[in-house]
């Protein structure tokens, strides 16, 4: 079982970073065809209404987390009765999900004119292309959909992400065919909603078939207990699913409201980049979920803590090196995709970048928080984060206009999320002081800060005024950055421990 994991995860993690660039690659050409057959209107619009469709898809509660997370034991044991249990009422609940979705969304149609702000000489019906994205999420819960929950519980993801990718690819081919031939935006999304389609009536067949010993069965019962822990692990993932997506999801709409639907456009180029990259972080990361899990249920708090300190020094060179490399060259990269006029001011883009890295900084604790089960214990963090994030970026705004709404969202998560997690990590798994936790946090940000400085000041005079000239500002910022994390942690017991791995694994291979 441990190989199959080991195998499993690796998998997972090299066909998830395969899908994450082809996508990226994807979504790059479609984004551009969009910018240059119909503007930044369309963009706006596009990142407005996924948010607002976020908010709506709250009704999810976290169960799909919580059903996933009953499954790992089950699956384990093979206990096929259990399995279908739990899928049976994971079936029921996607079906209501989508109902509830559609009829939550048609309500707010009649509210959408206090949010979309932009130039009404342009010709857009924002109320047809809304009702599009709306059948778009109601399709992502019907058509066997549930069932992609098997695989990611079995650690076979990679499966998943597989049939989507290849879907993926034929729908942005045909999405841009759409577009080049006939202008036409509505006929775009509408290929859309058939590869959404297509994609869950593709992973049911795959499941009912790789898991038909599971799912032909016929009856099944839960047991008090089950239903009792499950209840409280939909309670607590239910109020963090709410507050996650009210914080992440905030900011585009009171952009829209208070400054315009077509700065959401501009904004949200900044942020597909970096969203991007998170995107590839995150799949980088999911490998150790497992493990930090399996972990905790074996080792004392003192190997864990080992485990975390590893892991903090990963956090700290992974987001410190994105982050500069970011800050050095998205500016000039958004100059040459899609032109001066999308260009959003440095200081802008600064706090945009500060979006990623303050939380980023912050992943491990994330990660053992998940994979070690405390829902219960961060269950209205995230609340409290949403209403702070909320109140103060309203404030902000009308004193900073969209800087002030990306900073209420930086200062909402520091006086929340940032000074809650740690506290739970340490008192419940580590059993240590997070004092240590909050001084590498402020000294790791303080050291990324200063390369950051120090490389502007060496690679500030090659101006990437081509392709080739942004290619190879790239490289030198990546190796620059690299080199100076190189010095400043090269005799950390740490880094020691991966530079021992790393050569170990490259003598094992040469055998």
């Amino acid at each position: 079982m441990k190989t199959s994991r080991i195998e499993n995860s690796k998998k997972n993690i090299g066909f998830g970073l395969i899908g994450k660039v082809v996508q990226i690659l994807f979504k790059f050409l479609l984004r551009t065809t969009i910018i240059y057959y119909f503007g930044a209107v369309y963009l706006g619009l596009d990142g407005l209404f996924l948010n607002i469709i976020s908010v709506l898809s709250i009704a999810e509660l976290g169960i799909g987390n919580a059903i996933c997370f009953a499954l790992y034991k089950p699956l384990a044991e093979g206990n096929h009765s259990k399995i279908y249990t739990y899928m049976l009422f994971y079936k029921k609940v996607y079906y209501i999900l989508g109902v509830l979705i559609l009829s939550l969304g048609l309500m707010v149609i009649p509210v959408l004119k206090y949010i979309v702000n932009f130039d009404y000489s342009v010709s857009v019906n924002y109320c047809a292309i809304y009702i599009l994205f709306l059948f778009h999420a109601v399709s992502s819960y019907w058509f066997g959909a549930y069932l992609q929950v098997l695989y990611i519980a079995d650690m076979k993801e990679y499966r998943v992400n597989n049939i989507k990718n290849i879907i993926f690819m034929a729908m942005v081919v045909m999405q841009i065919a759409v577009i080049i031939i006939t202008h036409n935006y509505y006929l775009n999304l509408m290929v859309v909603i058939a590869g959404n389609i297509s994609t869950n009536l593709w992973i049911a067949q795959s499941a009912r078939k790789d898991y038909a010993d599971i799912l032909k069965l016929k009856t099944a019962s839960m047991t008090s207990g089950d239903k009792q822990q499950l209840k409280r692990n939909i309670f607590a993932l239910t109020v963090a699913k709410i507050s996650t997506v009210i914080y992440t999801s905030s900011d585009n709409i009171l952009i829209s409201i208070f400054i315009g639907t077509l700065i959401v456009g501009h904004y949200s180029n900044y942020a597909y980049v970096v969203s991007a990259v998170s995107g590839l972080i995150a799949i980088l990361f999911s490998g150790l979920l497992a493990g930090v899990g399996n972990a905790n249920a074996i080792e004392s708090p003192q190997k864990m803590d080992q485990i975390f300190q590893q892991m903090l020094l990963v956090n700290f060179w992974v987001y410190g090196l994105c982050f500069i490399c970011l800050h050095q060259l998205l500016q000039e990269f958004i100059y040459l995709w899609a032109g001066e006029n999308y260009l959003l001011s440095s200081g802008t883009v600064f706090i945009v970048l500060l979006l990623f890295l303050v939380p980023g900084l912050n992943h491990t604790c994330t990660i053992f928080k998940d994979a070690c089960g405390l829902f219960w214990e961060t269950r209205y963090r995230m609340a409290v984060t949403a209403a702070i994030n909320i109140i103060t970026s309203i404030i902000l705004a009308y004193k900073l206009g969209l800087i002030g709404i990306l900073l209420g969202t930086i200062i909402s998560y520091f006086l929340s999320t940032f000074l809650y997690d740690p506290q739970i990590i340490y008192k419940k798994i580590l059993k240590r002081n997070p004092a240590k936790f909050y001084w590498w946090y402020l000294s790791s940000f303080l050291k990324i800060m200063g390369a950051d400085f120090l490389i502007y000041r060496v690679i500030r005079h090659i101006h990437a005024s081509t392709w080739m000239l942004l290619v190879l500002k790239g490289v030198a910022c990546f190796a620059l950055v690299n080199f100076f994390f190189l010095i400043i942690n090269r005799k950390k017991q740490e880094f020691l421990y991966f530079k021992e791995l790393i050569f170990h694994e490259y003598a094992r291979r040469k055998k």
